[in-house]
């Protein structure tokens, strides 16, 4: 029987050492690298489509960095995996969006594009309104799919379409009339001579434009502001040509800054080239050549160090196992070693675990069935959780009536191990404010501590936590295992070590 128990002491204790190093490896992401991590999604234009869970990963970031200064290994290691999953989980939300939203997104995009070019500062016009209208339709779609209620995001999705489409209908008349004026000008100063190719394409995208405005077709091009960025382009041509014209050195000054452009090009390809040489030309062919010879090296260069990253890593698999062998070998001497000063203990133990064994009966009659449940860990901390302790949502008060005779009960288990500590945690589900949660719990294990107390607890020997959503012991995807997570846990801390 000795044997045997010591056996099974002896076996959790060997599997601990001997995944200790492993569990530290696996940890490869700092507190700080991921509060960077999730910063930097935030900072991106895909923060809009995930905003709660990114905030949630930014909650779990919180909670790791105090776990870091706390030199808490476990609630570290529970809140970085945490805080990981739902960055990645807020990246594809991202992605799955932007991809089944394509058309949505560049229809919204080309709106605020023609919106921008004609926008008066001020006045407010209809297309202003409707796009504004858009964009709320498309908040509460994204905010329907990060809830998982895709029928409402399809919905919502289609009322922002509709909505951008008008916006983008609406500035129509405003991108012709200005491109008309801008074609008018170009026109006078001879833009069928200086500038025909822009010319003739910016009257006819414009002219398109008028022909939908009319009724008389009802294709709206892609990117109707298109026409007018074309016809300030031909004028800006014109404007430029004309008073080249009337340079004597024109044409000339013109070919020179071209000529430069191209040298300050070549140089910047590594080509030993005197910019300001006006002897010297290179034209754009070889231009042209010089980069793809560029290319062709950055892409070998890429090559080689993709093949040096994997002899590096060959390398390190090959230092690591050869460490890992290693301490694992020091793990067994350690271990053997403890095994000797296990036997030494054993007699003492069985002696302990008599007495602790009749402790424990006397703890359970305390309650009645379905009040708590208790746990014995290994270490010699007991749980006791207070299942059927309910509190009203969003509130921390005990109801003394219904559960005053609960917490007595809960005194008088304390009492009979009052040579420990105790600690009394709170827990909340995932629904909410994170922040929030933190703070209710908090505020809920206090009020269970002030009433034991109350009842004759030496308040030295009780500490309070509220760890919020971040311990959850069932799933947060149903009410059950919600329920399940909101809950008040007293632990009897193990018995401090023998001097």
């Amino acid at each position: 029987m000795a044997r045997l128990l010591l056996q099974r002491m002896a076996l959790p204790l060997m599997a601990l050492l001997l995944l200790a190093p492993l569990s530290a490896l696996a940890q490869t992401q700092t507190a700080d690298q991921l509060q960077q991590a999730v910063q930097a999604f935030i900072d991106s234009p895909d923060h809009i489509f995930a905003p709660d869970t990114i905030s949630k990963a930014q909650a779990y970031v919180g909670a790791a960095l105090l776990a870091s200064q706390q030199n808490n290994k476990e609630q570290l290691a529970s809140s970085l995996q945490a805080a990981a999953t739902a960055l990645d989980e807020a990246k594809q939300i991202a992605a799955d969006y932007k991809k089944h939203h394509h058309d949505l997104l560049l229809l919204r995009q080309h709106t605020k594009e023609a919106i921008d070019l004609v926008h008066d500062p001020s006045s407010v016009s209809n297309f202003d309104t409707l796009f504004a209208q858009g964009e709320q339709a498309l908040t509460a779609a994204i905010a329907a799919n990060e809830a998982g209620q895709l029928n409402t995001d399809a919905q919502k999705a289609g009322e922002a379409a509709s909505l951008y489409k008008k916006a983008l209908l609406a500035t129509l008349p405003y991108i012709v009339q200005q491109a008309q004026d801008a074609l008018s000008d170009a026109r006078h100063d001879y833009a069928s001579n200086y500038a025909p190719t822009l010319y003739g394409a910016a009257k006819q995208e414009t002219y398109n434009l008028q022909q939908v405005i009319d009724g008389i077709t009802s294709t709206v091009p892609e990117q109707p502001a298109h026409a007018l960025l074309l016809a300030r382009r031909a004028l800006n041509m014109v404007v430029r040509i004309r008073k080249l014209r009337r340079q004597s050195d024109g044409y000339e000054s013109l070919m020179l800054e071209a000529s430069k452009h191209r040298k300050q090009v070549a140089a910047a390809l590594g080509e030993d080239i005197d910019v300001n040489d006006l002897a010297t030309d290179i034209t754009p062919a070889e231009l042209v050549q010089e980069a793809a010879n560029l290319h062709d090296e950055l892409i070998q260069q890429r090559q080689q160090y993709q093949q040096d990253l994997a002899e590096l890593k060959a390398e390190d698999a090959t230092t690591l196992q050869q460490s890992l062998a290693a301490q694992k070998q020091q793990l067994l001497n350690a271990q053997n070693t403890q095994l000797s000063t296990l036997k030494n203990a054993f007699q003492a133990k069985l002696a302990q675990e008599t007495f602790e064994t009749k402790r424990q009966a006397k703890l359970r009659k305390l309650f009645k069935p379905g009040e708590v449940k208790i746990y014995i860990n290994l270490d010699g901390s007991l749980l006791i959780r207070l299942s059927s302790l309910k509190f009203a949502p969003g509130q921390s008060t005990v109801n003394k009536a219904k559960y005053g005779h609960l917490i007595r009960r809960l005194k008088q288990a304390l009492d009979l191990y009052s040579d420990r500590r105790y600690r009394i945690e709170g827990h909340t589900d995932n629904k909410g404010d994170p922040k929030a949660n933190q703070v209710l719990s908090l505020k809920r294990a206090e009020a269970v501590r002030n009433m034991l107390v109350a009842d004759g607890l030496d308040a030295s020997k009780v500490r309070t936590f509220g760890y919020g959503e971040v311990r959850p012991i069932a799933s947060n995807a149903f009410a059950k295992g919600r329920a399940m997570n909101r809950r008040i846990d007293v632990i009897i801390e193990a018995a401090a070590p023998a001097k």
